[in-house]
């Protein structure tokens, strides 16, 4: 709104900036601008500090003016898409074969394209089964909260085929549910992701097929 956004001590800016900066990386940072000031308003400055104090949330309805400068100067629609957190999966890797008893290896790489972390511990739930039922479940490492803004990590698991894990073709599958018992089963509390074999409705991302077979 100013040069000190019309509170702070100009003498301790750089400092007050430099906290919010590393502070916000673990908390969420949101609100609302204050009034039209285009030295810090227009888009070019705007985007790179909502960047750097990674904005999770803004109010959309003011200051109206504010909002209308980021429309006419083209950056709305990017600041809209890059708010919290954004995950893409790059790559996943697995056998598309696997022997009863033996043990089944995923990596997969996500990349945050988002401004802030995941606000809440998650694990991402690797999910092993077929169109019917599902069979396995096994948590990924690290936390996907750890996953910050403009990083991408590699998650992985590694499960062992139950002996009496049924044969056939079974599907594969990545989910971020909440971690309340309450709400895991609730697809619309899971983390989305970007790609498009993300399943809104089951709140998972489809990796694909596996194959489980029995030595003959």
């Amino acid at each position: 709104a100013s040069p000190n956004d019309l509170t702070y001590p100009h003498d301790s800016i750089f400092a007050l900036r430099k906290y919010l900066e590393q502070d916000s990386l673990f908390a969420p940072v949101g609100g609302e601008t204050c009034k039209d000031y285009p030295p810090r308003t227009n888009c070019s400055t705007a985007v790179q500090e909502l960047r750097r104090f990674h904005f999770t949330y803004l109010n959309a309805q003011y200051h109206p003016d504010v909002i209308k400068r980021w429309k006419t100067e083209g950056c709305y629609d990017r600041i809209a898409c890059n708010l919290g957190y954004r995950l893409v999966l790059r790559t996943a890797h697995f056998e598309d074969t696997v022997k009863v008893g033996s043990e089944f290896t995923v990596k997969v790489k996500i990349e945050n394209k988002g401004w802030a972390a995941p606000l809440k511990s998650r694990r991402l739930v690797l999910s092993f089964g077929d169109t019917s039922s599902q069979h396995l479940q096994v948590f990924l490492s690290p936390h996907l909260s750890t996953l910050q803004s403009g990083t991408t990590d590699e998650f992985h698991a590694t499960v062992k085929i139950p002996s009496d894990f049924p044969s056939g073709y079974h599907s594969l599958s990545l989910a971020a549910p909440d971690n309340s018992i309450r709400l895991q089963g609730r697809p619309e509390y899971s983390l989305p992701f970007e790609n498009e074999e993300f399943d809104v409705t089951k709140g998972i991302l489809k990796l694909g097929v596996v194959h489980v077979f029995y030595d003959t």
